[in-house]
């Protein structure tokens, strides 16, 4: 691509426009000849000629009047003033003439005008060169002013104008005169109305124009081991993006404003205004604007300076509100209450006496993959709130699609005959994303009902093919499926089912078959072999014509760190259920929709079950869903046979908002891309950790796939040896993170890395960096 100068993109996008549309003409004070004060229009007159390309006397009221004549006659004028100051002569003709007529007519004229000008201060040319003076025009319905910062957008944003059937105010700022930016060749435009994020962050939305985006880029900089500023360009001020802006303030929760017009009635306030209005619940600090002293310019350049925002300016004023805290909606003693109160009337999943010790946590606010507690102490989520949040938290599109739905209509079950459209929409794009012939859904409220589901699926299955005598289940050592009692039943982990044995019966345990286990010189492919044979003996002494179905989670979840299974092995127990007639249930709750660089982890091995169970990050986490899929042939057991129904279900089964929620989630993993972005950002963080690993004694292994990772602690990384539990390194850790800002899931020794599908690079290195500080904490802590 070549690289062009900003006045030399915008002369090649005049050149263009020229030789496009011979209704475009181009004219103002030295234009023709001379091609212009900046050079935008130099050597056109000679090559289009004086009827098309033209100087005119020096009256500015005339200029603008001529073109607002052009342009009613069918003629498509650019009129340059050559500096926005001297536009004020032709305020009739252009605010009182060119901006209402189209309203006047009804919508029968057009009047397609460009007025293009130069603003701004920093050339010592005093009060009456250096004014910028936007606000005045977006004040004027009708008309449409557009600013940009880059070359990139000075040429599009111009053609874009020219094509446009309104009159257009194009400002561009003095100073970026010479900006240097590598154009791409060939005709596209940027269209007006579309803002551009020009840094993405997560703590401060800055909105500047024109040459404070430079500014504010610069000033984002200097700031990044403080805070992450998300600069965001409007490009065009009417019709201003108010979505993008909106959407990046909900993330930041805070709003800083830089114009180089003065502060008082400039855009500023009209971009404070409608966060103000559409978005204050977000806001965590009063909005600011940073704008030009209300003085007019003054001609030495100190005072000139002094008059400019500048980049030291933004820093001051973005520190200030990061700073600042949004009141709380507690006071001290009510914070104290809620922290009693949480403890007192709820058991909460999972807990023990030891972890309540520590301390209750709540939570009030989510922001991609960061939450803030009760006291706004802000945390980076490395476990996506249990591996649901995949997509974030905040979506607008999903909360529009929620808020939509409930409006028209909330509920209705799925119940006999009855159905809605978005859970009738799901089941198709279901069918579609699932692998094979898993096509035909059954909802319910969780991956635990959905695992439950599953299970009584296979066993009716049976029994509608008169095998009634197929009972029995086999799970795998040390997986988890549910907390339900089926999903319990075969879940194989000691420890979980003590409390309520006896379980069902006939549900029996095949060895775990992870790789990472396999004997010292054996290679995966045999240590699969040997797997595989263990299974078929078990099958044989239980007798396979009682097995109803396996089930098992293809990739292990968090509690065993995400092992990877030996070549072959899931491709063997396929080929295996198929030969003594088994059904094969993967649970795929933890590792679905994308997380493992997939959509789902069975993907990487090419085997499909006859059930797949999904839940956690299928709805993102807005709306509680799970759902067993299975394939035609099993579904048509439970419909078209007479008398014959699937004896399972409930009430909130497939919810409408639940399915709407879900399907606005799927939409954005697959407009984000976010199943190939996993990819690429898991083998960035699998680079990572091994990284880390060399680095530190203490870790023993590292082990996953995609944006699924655990780090295993080992008192003697050639042995393997593990450390002893009794010191709590792990939850040592744990604790360090939390006060540390970062929320981190660990299962004794065991430290997961899980987070949302969206987490960028930039984050990845912090999270690792995190990670490096807490394990040399813990070095130094426990002397390892």
């Amino acid at each position: 691509m070549p690289t062009l100068t900003l006045t030399a993109a915008m002369c090649q996008a005049f050149d263009e426009e020229l030789q496009r549309d011979d209704r475009v003409c181009l004219f103002g004070e030295d234009v023709g000849e001379f091609g212009g004060v900046f050079g935008t229009a130099r050597a056109l007159q000679k090559k289009y000629g004086k009827r098309r390309v033209f100087d005119t006397p020096l009256s500015e009221a005339a200029i603008i009047g001529a073109a607002v004549g052009a342009a009613m006659s069918g003629l498509r004028p650019v009129a340059e003033i050559m500096y926005v100051d001297f536009i004020t002569v032709g305020m009739d003709p252009l605010v009182n003439q060119a901006a209402k007529l189209r309203y006047m007519s009804g919508g029968q004229l057009t009047l397609p005008l460009v007025i293009f000008t130069q603003c701004g201060g920093g050339t010592s040319e005093a009060a009456q060169h250096s004014q910028s003076l936007e606000a005045w025009f977006v004040h004027t319905p009708g008309l449409k002013v557009v600013m940009p910062a880059t070359v990139y957008d000075a040429k599009g944003l111009l053609k874009a104008s020219i094509r446009d059937d309104n009159p257009v105010i194009f400002i561009w700022h003095k100073l970026l005169y010479n900006l240097e930016e590598e154009v791409p060749d060939g005709p596209w435009l940027v269209p007006l109305g579309q803002a551009a994020v020009r840094r993405p962050g997560t703590d401060l939305t800055v909105v500047a124009t024109s040459l404070m985006v430079h500014r504010a880029m610069a000033a984002a900089e200097k700031l990044a081991g403080e805070m992450s500023i998300e600069v965001v360009d409007p490009r065009t001020l009417v019709p201003l993006d108010v979505d993008a802006i909106l959407a990046s303030v909900a993330k930041t929760g805070r709003l800083l404003v830089v114009h180089e017009a003065p502060v008082s009635g400039g855009i500023g306030g009209e971009i404070v205004r409608q966060v103000a209005e559409k978005a204050f619940d977000r806001l965590i600090a009063p909005p600011v604007v940073l704008g030009g002293a209300n003085l007019p310019m003054p001609f030495t350049q100190v005072l000139e300076t002094a008059c400019m925002p500048q980049q030291e300016d933004i820093v001051r004023a973005a520190r200030k509100i990061v700073t600042c805290k949004k009141q709380s909606h507690w006071t001290e003693k009510e914070k104290a209450r809620l922290l009693d109160d949480a403890v007192r009337y709820i058991i909460p999943h999972f807990a023990s006496n030891e972890s309540l010790a520590r301390g209750p946590k709540i939570f009030v606010r989510g922001e991609g993959c960061y939450v803030w507690d009760l006291d706004g102490k802000k945390y980076f989520d490395s476990f996506a709130t249990l591996l649901t949040t995949i997509c974030g938290h905040n979506r607008p599109e999903v909360t529009r699609a929620v808020t939509e739905q409930m409006e028209t209509l909330e509920f209705f079950p799925n119940y006999v005959d009855t159905f809605t459209v978005p859970l009738v929409e799901l089941a198709r794009k279901l069918a579609q994303i699932m692998p094979g012939e898993l096509s035909v859904s059954f909802f319910v409220n969780s991956g635990s009902e959905a695992n439950e589901t599953a299970l009584k699926m296979a066993r009716q299955y049976h029994v509608e093919r008169g095998e009634r005598h197929r009972f029995k289940f086999i799970g795998r050592r040390d997986s988890y499926h549910a907390t339900t009692l089926g999903g319990s039943s075969v879940t194989g982990l000691t420890w979980f089912r003590e409390y309520f044995e006896p379980l069902l019966p006939g549900c029996i345990f095949a060895p775990a078959a992870r790789d990472y286990e396999r004997p010292q010189g054996m290679t995966s492919a045999d240590y699969g072999k040997q797997c595989l044979e263990e299974l078929e003996k078990l099958i044989v002494f239980e007798d396979p014509r009682t097995i109803a179905a396996m089930i098992m989670d293809p990739l292990p979840g968090s509690n065993t760190g995400y092992p990877l299974p030996p070549e072959g092995y899931l491709e063997g127990v396929r080929r295996m259920c198929d030969r003594h007639g088994m059904l094969l249930i993967f649970d795929e709750v933890q590792t679905g929709f994308g997380k493992t660089g997939k959509w789902f982890f069975s993907e990487h091995y090419g085997v499909v079950p006859d059930i797949m169970t999904i839940g956690k990050g299928f709805t993102g986490g807005f709306i509680p869903l799970g759902a067993a899929v299975t394939t035609p042939k099993i579904a048509d057991m439970f419909r078209k046979r007479p008398g014959s129904e699937l004896r399972s279900g409930s009430t909130y089964g497939g919810h409408t908002v639940a399915c709407a929620a879900t399907l606005a989630n799927i939409a954005i993993i697959e407009r984000e891309n976010l199943v190939e972005h996993a990819a690429e950002m898991g083998a960035y963080l699998q680079v990572k950790l091994r990284a880390l690993a060399a680095k530190h004694a203490m870790v023993g292994q590292v082990r996953g796939i995609g944006l699924l990772w655990a780090i295993l602690l080992a008192a003697d990384r050639a042995t393997g040896k593990p450390l002893d539990p009794e010191l709590g390194v792990g939850t040592w850790i744990q604790k360090w993170c939390y006060e540390n800002g970062m929320i981190l899931r660990n299962n004794g020794e065991i430290l997961v890395l899980a987070p949302s599908l969206i987490v960028t690079q930039e984050e990845i290195d912090m999270v690792v960096d995190l990670m490096d500080r807490a394990l040399a904490a813990a070095t130094l802590e426990f002397k390892l």
